[in-house]
């Protein structure tokens, strides 16, 4: 099947608040425009997403962006040196339709400006071996009624989730907790409602929290499996008490598991502890990872493998 590739670039920042929350700009004049990227590749996805952006990055605040529309940018693989240059399309992306990633190979993006001063800017990335889940155990599942509607309810779960040894050492992980739209029908039996997908957040960690990271702007976790005891983690999460009574029911859980390469990990977790910073008014200065050279951003990669919990 054909695959779109998208390259998605967004900008990664420096963020940094003195103690009464106000922006502190360290630029001195001198600063030189650069392209960002943020660009995510994966086998399993059926599009792979990425948009470009220029900016002299100095803080949210402060930062200008621009957007190019006819930048030619570049995705090679480094064994086979096979190309796909991708285009400006509707979305507002760069893409290329047919592009085949593979677990296990090397990718190379490049992106260049036409006349501009800007500097040409280039990353690798390649792409994990899939690690898989080798069991998931329902522990607790407790029922959260609505107070304000007593035909509405939640349900708050926990589980254990263990993890076979990696394929390859240091081994990092993006774990996913989510639900699908299932319903009842007027007999009384389980269907699909939707293509719909609920992602959890707000983990609580009962073992294994020290490997453990909860996003704050993407769905799930962050794992780092050198911190963990058995490759096992226990952690509890809740739907929202908007389920009705005798029409939504939650038959199964769904763990989707991302080996992700290692600057996917320290991109996201930096840009996740960012955020955080930047909601709590933290004076703590912290820098985004970048592995784009001339640039800023990520190139990086993973492959997924999806479990489910039968739920009793």
């Amino acid at each position: 099947m054909k695959k779109t590739l998208y390259i998605l670039t967004v900008s990664l920042l420096i963020l940094t608040a003195n103690s009464c929350g106000e922006p502190v700009d360290f630029r001195n004049g001198l600063e030189s425009e650069k392209i960002v990227i943020e660009s995510v590749l994966s086998p399993n996805a059926q599009i792979n997403f990425a948009k470009l952006s220029t900016s002299v990055v100095v803080n949210a605040q402060v930062q200008n962006l621009g957007y190019p529309i006819d930048a030619m940018v570049m995705i090679r693989e480094l064994n086979s040196q096979e190309e796909f240059e991708l285009s400006f399309d509707d979305n507002k992306c760069y893409s290329y339709d047919g592009a085949s990633i593979e677990e296990g190979k090397t990718y190379e993006f490049s992106a260049s400006l036409a006349d501009s001063d800007v500097l040409d800017v280039f990353a690798t990335t390649k792409i994990p071996l899939a690690t898989t889940i080798n069991n998931v155990e329902q522990i607790a599942i407790d029922t959260i009624y609505n107070p304000d509607d007593n035909t509405k309810y939640g349900l708050r779960f926990e589980c254990a989730v263990t993890i076979n040894d990696p394929v390859s050492y240091p081994a990092h992980y993006r774990l996913i907790p989510m639900l699908k739209d299932f319903g009842l029908d007027s007999n009384g039996k389980l269907f699909l409602r939707s293509e719909a997908i609920y992602y959890f957040d707000d983990f609580d960690f009962i073992f294994g929290g020290n490997a453990c990271h909860d996003l704050s702007h993407r769905n799930g976790l962050l794992v780092n499996q050198s911190k963990l005891d058995g490759n096992r983690i226990v952690l509890s999460f809740e739907t929202r008490n908007t389920l009705v009574l005798g029409e939504d029911r939650v038959p199964k859980i769904f763990f989707a598991l991302q080996t992700v390469e290692e600057d996917f990990y320290h991109y996201f977790l930096s840009s996740s502890k960012l955020i955080d910073a930047q909601n709590s008014g933290s004076s703590q200065v912290i820098s985004s990872f970048s592995n784009v050279t001339n640039g800023h951003g990520v190139f990086t990669s993973y492959s997924e493998t999806i479990d489910s919990l039968l739920i009793n």
